[in-house]
C-alpha cells in the first residue's frame, strides 16, 4: 500500500489483521508500534531513526536491515 497523503496510523496498527509495520522508525511509529504489540521491520534513514532501529533489535520489538537489505526468513521469524 502507498499512500501520498495521512492515514490513520493508530487505527491501522491496532486492527486484529497487521502482522507487522514496515517503518522508517521515527519515535512516534515505534511507540504505537510497541503500544499495540506489533512487531517492526525496521528501515531507517537519517536523523535519530537509526539509534531508533537498534533499540526495537535489542529489545526484541522486531528487526533491523543491514545496508538496506533484509533476509526473508528475518522477517518471517519476526512476525
Amino acid at each position: 500500500m502507498v499512500l501520498k497523503k495521512w492515514a490513520p496510523q493508530t487505527t491501522i496498527l491496532q486492527h486484529t489483521s497487521i502482522g507487522g509495520f514496515v517503518s522508517h522508525c521515527g519515535w512516534g511509529s515505534l511507540t504505537e508500534s510497541m503500544k499495540f504489540g506489533v512487531p517492526v521491520i525496521a528501515m531507517p534513514m537519517y536523523h535519530d531513526q537509526p539509534i531508533n532501529a537498534r533499540i526495537v533489535e535489542h529489545i526484541g520489538m522486531g528487526v533491523r536491515d543491514e545496508n538496506g537489505k533484509l533476509q526473508s526468513d528475518t522477517i518471517g521469524t519476526t512476525l
